[in-house]
Order: structure tokens, then C-alpha cells, then sequence
């Protein structure tokens, strides 16, 4: 069996990793990619040699037989189509976030519920090599109770790619940047806890000049069952990254392709050997590993095919996983856009 495929949106994303990753799989032929805009379908449609092209969504569902459509546009169109799709019996595995608000998010349970369709999230780095090293260190008990999660990120201001393009789609969010970031930085936690509340959302600006974002420093708080989530999201002259998992016994430091012990200011022992962990380089006097890129969206596309082909029981993002971090997203975003009037 060979699933049919169309691609909604051919931008940065879809180029990136829906279009090749589906093109390289065995069983999976990409029938026809769909945008709006005529140019950037053409050359996207040469450059993969797709010969089937439309601006018309509704056009692909009709005149197309498809078993799965992944849908790359803005996160404004994300119910829409996925709508589109999903009422026309197709399986959808849409990009993060998969709406733009609760109320579209509670439409589209339903509108699921009563196709009985498939639905799968494109929550992509928490299946990256680093972080699923420090869940499975979690899950065999080698970080003990989980204390606190801290993740943050600070975006270079002049340089990242979406604050120096002032036409990209987050900025017409109401949380801009932040709230198309929010889903990776709360369902790579999300793995590691149940039931997230929100306790708290403050901002600051730190710098007098005019900004796109509507703050410079994002700080939240969220909780569960004796473990807090501290997330950190500003913009400096430089870029930083860092997720760190605190528990009774350790405390694990983990990228989307590193994952380290930390024991106070100093690294111990690698948690593995570079052969144990498959990573194909060892650098820093073999105390950190970096992996042969299979990246994270490989990794979940792969997994739902897998699933939609039969071949797997479980859905690599189910709809509980994909309603929270939607939920969640749209709290914090609301207090984000409330504190910057």
C-alpha cells in the first residue's frame, strides 16, 4: 500500500522537511502541492518534480484522492484546511500550533470526532535524539522525582530570521514570535508531566527602541504535582538555549541532539559511549556527543505513516497531547498581548 499525499503551504517548513522526507519514503507518493501564491508553487514544484500543482485547497481535496495532507501555511489557515481536509475523510498531520484559538480547537474536535479521522500534530524536537535520550533517562528512573523543568531560549535580534522579516506570518499573532515558539517549549516538558497549570506570565522591555515583538522578556510559570516549568523567552544580541531537567537524584542537560548530566558547575561522565547512543561524532574530549542528523520531524513523520499504514497502535502526537499545548498556548499568549497594551 502506497499513501497519497498533498502538501497545503510550500513555504520555509514544507521545503524544508514535508516535501523531501515524504518524497524519500517507500510508501508514499506526493501527489500535488498546493500555495497560493504562483510563483513559489512553480519552483517549488520543479524543484521537487511534483507535477501536479494548485492555488484551490478545496481544488485538492476535489480533484485529488488523498490519504494524508500536511498542512505547512500559517498558523491563521491551520483550522481552516485542516477542516478542509479532515471533512473530506483525509488524514491531516498539521504544523504547530495546530490553531490560533480554543474556540477553533474545540470545532475541530469535533469535527474530527465525527469523521473519525486521524490527526497528528507536528510536534517535531521532542522526537530529537537529546531530548528523547533525557525522557528515557526519566523513565528508568535515573533523574528521580522530577523537581523542576527550566527552559529558555534568547533570540538574536538582529539576526534571527523572523525578527528581521517583517512580512513573516507569526507577527500577526497576537503574541507574535512567542506564540508561534510557545508549543516547541511546552510540549517538550509536556512528556515529562501531567496535567500543566498556568501560574504565572509576566513580560519587560529591555530595550528603548521599538520592537515587532510586543516584549522583549516573556518569564512563565506553569505546575504539576510537586514539579514547576519555568520558561524564558527574550531577545538579547546574542542567541542562547538551554533545557534543563532537576530531579532527586540528577540533573540532565538536553538539546535536540545532546544530552548530558550536570553535577554543579562542572559536566560528569558522558551517559553513555558515543557507540551506546549511535552518535557518530564525539567533540569536547568525548564529554559531548553530537548525532548524525535525523532530525526531529523525520523521526515524527515517519512514526505517523507508520501508524496510518497499520504497522503502529499509537499516534505519535494524539489529540490530548495537541489540545493542551494549543490550550495552554493560548492562555499564555492572551496574558502576553494583555500586558503589552
Amino acid at each position: 500500500m502506497v499513501l497519497n499525499a498533498g502538501i497545503i503551504g510550500c513555504g520555509y517548513v514544507a521545503k524544508k522537511y514535508h516535501i523531501p522526507i515524504l518524497k524519500n519514503h517507500p510508501k508514499v507518493r506526493v501527489e500535488v502541492v498546493c500555495d497560493k501564491n504562483k510563483t513559489n508553487l512553480s519552483r517549488t514544484g520543479k524543484k521537487f518534480n511534483i507535477e501536479n500543482l494548485s492555488t484551490n485547497v478545496e481544488g485538492v481535496f476535489d480533484n485529488f484522492n488523498l490519504d494524508i495532507a500536511c498542512i505547512c501555511t500559517p498558523a491563521q489557515y491551520h483550522y481552516e484546511h485542516s477542516k478542509i481536509a479532515i471533512e473530506n475523510g483525509v488524514s491531516v498531520l498539521v504544523e504547530k500550533p495546530i490553531t490560533t484559538n480554543l474556540e477553533q480547537a474545540n470545532n475541530l474536535k469535533k469535527i474530527i470526532e465525527e469523521n473519525d479521522s486521524s490527526f497528528c500534530a507536528v510536534h517535531n524536537r521532542k522526537f530529537s535524539r537529546g531530548y528523547s535520550k533525557a525522557y528515557d533517562l526519566y523513565k528508568k528512573g535515573r533523574i528521580g522525582e522530577l523537581r523542576q523543568i527550566n527552559k529558555y531560549i534568547v533570540v538574536d535580534k538582529n539576526r534571527d530570521r523572523v525578527l528581521t522579516n517583517s512580512s513573516h506570518w507569526s507577527h500577526n499573532l497576537r503574541a507574535g514570535k512567542w506564540e508561534a515558539m510557545l508549543p516547541h517549549h511546552i510540549y517538550i516538558p509536556y512528556q515529562f508531566v501531567d496535567g500543566l497549570t498556568l501560574e504565572s506570565v509576566s513580560t519587560e522591555d529591555i530595550y528603548d527602541e521599538q520592537s515587532i515583538l510586543p516584549s522583549d522578556v516573556v518569564n512563565i510559570t506553569l505546575a504539576s504535582k510537586g514539579c514547576k516549568l519555568n520558561i524564558s523567552m527574550s531577545v538579547g544580541e546574542t542567541k542562547s538555549k538551554g533545557f534543563y531537567v532537576h530531579g532527586t537524584k540528577e540533573t540532565v542537560s538536553a538539546s535536540r541532539s545532546t544530552c548530558k548530566y550536570i553535577d554543579g558547575p562542572a559536566y560528569r561522565q558522558p551517559i553513555e559511549t558515543a557507540k551506546e547512543l549511535g552518535f557518530k561524532i564525539a567533540v569536547r574530549a568525548n564529554r559531548k556527543y553530537i548525532h548524525p542528523r535525523k532530525r526531529g520531524h523525520e523521526i515524527l513523520i515517519n512514526k505517523y505513516i507508520d501508524y496510518l499504514l497499520g504497522k503502529s497502535d499509537t499516534c505519535p502526537v494524539g489529540w490530548d497531547e495537541a489540545y493542551n499545548v494549543m490550550e495552554l498556548t493560548s492562555k499564555i499568549s492572551d496574558e502576553i498581548s494583555d500586558q503589552a497594551k
